[in-house]
């Protein structure tokens, strides 16, 4: 839409407001004209044009204010009924559009509450968070701006869970696997520091949390479910006598209040077999700046008519490489809401599943939820495929939820038969507890958010990156947004688009570093607190990676001017270290494990023969 068509628009609803509040025209009284709105200046009307001016003098029609006659407080009310990327354009028309925007801090402010859900803090510059979580939503661009081996981390494989926490100050990261196996731990870095390091180079590391409790068992790609879905949760009162509830049955000392709940879930051990369904509850005390986070862990006690004679509580299957997502009480029946488990791989990863369990946060109880109905897709003969490493994410379209599954597949990721993985989409009605439309992902490249891609929520967007097979490196983005309308117009099937996100490195033709395809990998997007997103570890076919990396988001390269583009870091040891390289190795048992070899001394196998690449062996 042109700048002139949106002048042109205000100044006719402002003539014909004037006219509705004035009534019909009978003599012109330019006098009484200029006292019936607030003016900025007075000027010359007195010339008029075409049939205007040949009209008796008695008979005029009154003519109405230009819009360059307000002052700023009546320019801010006619903007305040539009999108904010109209007044953003209109801006650049004149000098005073651009005085009355610039001087409506807290314009920007409501214009970045009603169209993102960010609510900013005093101190925060509106106008300039406006135009970075417009860049995010309309993203088009985007740049590499950070990279670090020496985040605190090390090497991660098995999905590690990152999340912001529920006040946007700091960025989490939870398990995943090490040389020693799969974890539990939890670390945190404050998101400015992120946001920071992504504009000057400044490096930062991850704090270890302070943890107590009793955690759920280890494993491999096991899923942590923050329980909130942008400023909604579980009601303070359940927060804390859950939080009580933890207390009493791990002897916790005293805790911080105004804390939030996630929930740990299932995994695999070593080759993703032996799935277990072991889960626990955590209390997360968040913390301020560099604040240390704080976390409780503890299975919270079950409901009164669940626990002495009554038969035993049903409990949910066994999984790994599944999707746990938080559904608020307002799109369920559950008054704190649930917790929607689908999916996964069971059997030592011989079967996939393609169905639900559900787990009630009021009383902490699993049910296991029928499959979805398909009846808008039942003309197609299509039923949902059983499937593992997909991603589900919640979203909210004309206040009803939905969530929305991305590709996944079947078969071992250690194996090289019997496998596949699926390039596709899937819209789940929660209020009908229906699938409503089924689509095919249409890209340039034959890209494929196969087994154990990412998918992060962003403004309406899904960011997609790596998984399957052959994992790609680019970033995606899917207009989820507009795939659950297409759907509910009755559209159900077909192609939808999944584009790419250009960096400015390719563009340019710049040697800059850039992160190499993975999956099994971890991420995080920071928006609505800043434009960017954040991916960490995986691995491609051979050793595991430690390296994190940050893209700026952008509309154009003007969103990404305050971003410089990553150098190169030099992979050091710390201080004392030898020079090693984690190797997958599968013992006789099926159990695979990573072994910490020297790099000469690896070489020299490799030279030998006693050792020999995945790839020269046809496998991934």
């Amino acid at each position: 839409m042109c700048v002139s068509f949106i002048v042109d628009f205000f100044q006719k609803v402002l003539q014909v407001s004037c006219n509705r509040i004035r009534g019909p025209p009978e003599i012109a009284d330019q006098g009484q004209d200029e006292k019936d709105m607030p003016s900025r200046r007075r000027t010359d009307t007195s010339t008029t044009a075409g049939s205007i001016s040949s009209a008796p003098s008695g008979l005029l029609p009154k003519p109405g204010p230009s819009l360059t006659e307000l002052n700023d407080e009546v320019l801010l009310h006619i903007l305040s009924l539009l999108p904010g990327w109209m007044a953003w354009r209109v801006e650049q028309t004149g000098h005073a559009w651009r005085r009355a925007l610039h001087s409506g801090n807290a314009y920007w402010q409501s214009r970045c509450l009603h169209e993102f859900a960010a609510r900013l803090g005093p101190s925060d510059l509106a106008r300039r968070k406006y135009r970075q979580l417009l860049g995010v939503r309309e993203v088009r661009r985007g740049v590499w701006c950070y990279c670090s081996r020496r985040h605190g981390l090390g090497d991660r494989v098995a999905a590690p869970q990152l999340f912001v926490g529920p006040r946007g100050q700091k960025l989490f990261s939870y398990g995943g696997w090490t040389d020693r196996g799969p974890q539990t731990d939890l670390h945190s870095v404050p998101v400015h520091a992120v946001s920071e390091s992504s504009m000057r180079e400044e490096p930062w590391r991850f704090q270890r949390a302070e943890e107590s409790g009793m955690t759920a068992t280890r494993g491999g790609v096991q899923t942590l479910t923050p329980l909130w879905f942008g400023e909604e949760g579980p009601s303070e009162t359940h927060i804390s006598e859950t939080a009580q509830s933890l207390r009493r049955l791990t002897a916790a000392r005293e805790l911080h209040p105004g804390g939030a709940l996630v929930l740990a879930f299932g995994g695999g051990g070593g080759g993703y077999r032996h799935e277990h369904n072991s889960w626990a509850v955590g209390y997360l005390h968040e913390g301020e700046g560099q604040e240390n986070a704080q976390i409780l862990w503890g299975k919270p006690q079950a409901c009164k008519d669940l626990v002495g004679e009554a038969p035993q509580p049903y409990q949910p299957v066994e999984r790994c490489a599944h999707s746990a997502t938080y559904v608020p009480a307002r799109f369920t029946m559950c008054p704190e809401g649930c917790v929607v488990v689908f999916g996964g791989h069971t059997g030592h990863c011989a079967t996939s599943l393609a169905s639900f369990d559900v787990l009630s946060l009021h009383d902490w109880s699993w049910s296991h939820a029928a499959a979805a109905e398909c009846t808008a897709l039942q003309a197609q003969d299509w039923e949902m495929p059983p499937r593992h490493g997909h991603s589900t994410t919640l979203f909210e379209v004309d206040g009803k939820g939905y969530l929305v599954v991305v590709g996944g597949g079947r078969g071992n990721i250690l194996e090289n038969w019997n496998v596949r993985d699926f390039a596709d989409i899937a819209v789940l009605c929660l209020e009908s507890w229906t699938w409503i439309g089924h689509y095919q992902l249409q890209s340039s490249g034959n890209l494929t958010p196969g087994r154990h891609h990412t998918a992060c929520r962003a403004l309406g967007q899904l960011l997609l990156v790596g998984g399957g097979r052959r994992p790609s490196r680019q970033v995606c983005v899917l207009d989820a947004e507009q795939v659950i309308r297409r759907a509910l117009r009755g559209d159900v099937q077909g192609l939808v688009p999944l584009r790419t996100v250009p960096d400015r490195l390719e563009d340019d033709g710049a040697d800059l570093p850039v992160p190499v395809a993975r999956k099994m990998h971890g991420a995080a997007c920071l928006a609505p607190y800043a434009p960017l997103l954040v991916i960490f570890g995986g691995w491609e076919t051979g050793p595991h990676f430690s390296d994190l990396w940050t893209f700026a988001l952008g509309a154009d390269t003007e969103d990404l001017k305050d971003f410089r583009a990553a150098e190169a870091e030099e992979e050091r040891e710390e201080p004392g270290q030898e020079s090693l390289v984690g190797v997958r190795m599968m013992g006789p048992d099926g159990q695979v494990r990573v072994m910490r070899v020297p790099s000469e001394l690896l070489a020299q196998f490799l030279r030998q023969g006693v050792v020999r690449r995945a790839d020269d062996l046809g496998e991934d």
